[in-house]
């Protein structure tokens, strides 16, 4: 019965992806991907885990990566945040840099799903489209990354996750970025590994 369940499921998702869209794609999940709601929301969060290989926004070796919320916009719907990321296991060295979150609208329902990251290894005058797949506002954050799709990855996500629950994420989160994302997963936070990191506080000057 599982393994029919199962079958089911990813005979959906590719019925959805070979139409041109994502099966999260429907007007009454709306209030589960509120962009704007849910950056506000969350405001000291980490890269948990991603579905794609290759980095898109981060260089590829780089981990412990988090994002704090240093203001945001109301009118313009822009979060600044600063991110916090270790470049790569050898010299297990931390940098910090400061990039923005953008909502273009609001109201629609469509458009208001969307976030728009501008920064990291990207150009700024061309930012990384960031569709919201699933967030339940609290504890975890699901985007699809369309960027690293057109790179060659199948259902490219990340899933960010609360600094509270860091430790323990979110079970039905963990349902629902397998059923979206996988069954690819690269992690990217290690508690053990990030410790040192964890203890500094993120608005601590790289």
């Amino acid at each position: 019965m599982t393994r029919a369940l199962v079958f089911v499921a990813c005979a959906c998702i590719s019925t959805a992806l070979a139409a041109g869209g994502y099966l999260e794609d429907k007007d009454h999940l709306a209030k589960h991907q509120n962009a704007w709601r849910a950056i506000k929301s969350m405001r000291e969060m980490y890269l948990y885990q991603r579905s794609y290989e290759k980095a898109v926004i981060f260089e590829k070796d780089s981990y412990c990566i988090r994002a704090y919320i240093l203001a945001n916009d109301s009118e313009t719907h822009t979060a600044t945040e600063t991110f916090r990321f270790v470049v790569n296991k050898k010299d297990h060295i931390e940098e910090g840099v400061v990039e923005y979150f953008k909502v273009l609208n609001t109201t629609d329902p469509k458009s208001r799903r969307v976030l728009y990251f501008t920064g990291g290894k990207g150009d700024p005058a061309k930012p990384i489209e960031l569709p919201v797949a699933f967030t339940n506002y609290k504890s975890c954050l699901i985007l699809r990354v369309p960027k690293a799709e057109e790179g060659g990855a199948q259902n490219a996500c990340q899933m960010w996750v609360d600094k509270a629950h860091i430790v323990k994420p979110s079970a039905c989160c963990q349902f629902i970025y397998d059923l979206l994302c996988g069954p690819t997963t690269h992690v990217i936070y290690d508690k053990t590994q990030c410790a040192r990191e964890d203890a500094v506080d993120p608005l601590v000057e790289a």
